[in-house]
């Protein structure tokens, strides 16, 4: 007899453990569904790139294109345009290419469809400018301007570390207003630097793309939503009950051998 009461406690913890595990994800299930959906727009690019002799710069050429559609210089245009900010455009945007080709691919998220598809379209379109436009002899001349006010303001960076350098050298009080003053100057130089550095480096990516590029597939509107996705969410919360369901036949593991 003291055999069934064992058997009985066993039956209950097992059914206790599938509920745990069978309620996370039911719970995650019915939490993703109640989510805001959110819709992509995507578009198929091919990028026709230079000859390539090994799947290094295969790989390489790639990277600077997914670099180059991601790029502040492809999104500018098109965050105008709709009236958001580059940094949310960017966030809204993923892209990749397509195993072993040059096929290029933007998709961008949006709680509006048709957004999405438009917005997606303006930024291959937008890519595709970017391509166009690294054969441009302007880039050359932009490229030798940001280099001179990089130079120029180096130097005077230069400059005002050596006067703080002298100014500490001084047995004297702690900082004086003046060395807040070449502080403050040092700072807003290295910001100016690191701002033409970054619109230096954009340009040298387009000079790399010496080639065309071209839409494949227009952008269109993807069949699924991008989010909710209540059946991957049903998993993770399957998952996640699992996980505490061990937890629990743990401790209840180790109360029966201290019992």
């Amino acid at each position: 007899m003291s055999g069934r009461p064992r058997v009985l406690r066993s039956i209950l913890l097992a059914e206790l453990l599938v509920v745990i595990v069978a309620g996370a994800a039911v719970a995650a299930n019915l939490y993703a569904d109640r989510q805001r959906e959110v819709y992509g727009g995507r578009a198929e690019i091919l990028y026709e790139g230079q000859e390539i002799r090994t799947a290094a710069e295969g790989e390489r050429q790639i990277a600077t294109q997914l670099a180059l559609l991601e790029s502040a210089s492809t999104l500018e245009p098109v965050a105008r345009w709709f009236g958001v900010t580059i940094d949310d455009l960017g966030d809204d945007l993923s892209v990749a290419s397509e195993a072993d080709s040059n096929v290029l691919r933007a998709t961008v998220a949006n709680s509006d469809p048709a957004l999405a598809v438009q917005m997606t379209q303006a930024v291959a379109e937008s890519y595709i400018e970017q391509v166009r436009a690294a054969d441009s002899p302007e880039i050359e001349q932009a490229k030798s301007f940001l280099e001179s006010g990089i130079d120029r303001l180096s130097t005077e960076l230069t400059g005002l570390e050596e006067r703080y350098r002298r100014a500490g050298s001084q047995a004297r009080a702690p900082r004086t207003a003046s060395d807040e003053q070449l502080l403050t100057a040092m700072q807003s130089l290295l910001g100016r630097i690191d701002s033409l550095q970054d619109r230096l480096t954009e340009l040298q990516v387009l000079q790399i793309t010496d080639a065309g590029a071209r839409i494949l597939t227009p952008a269109y509107l993807l069949d699924e939503p991008l989010e909710p996705q209540p059946q991957r969410a049903a998993v993770a919360g399957g998952l996640a009950g699992l996980f505490l369901a061990c937890l629990v036949l743990l401790v209840v593991a180790r109360a029966r051998r201290e019992a």
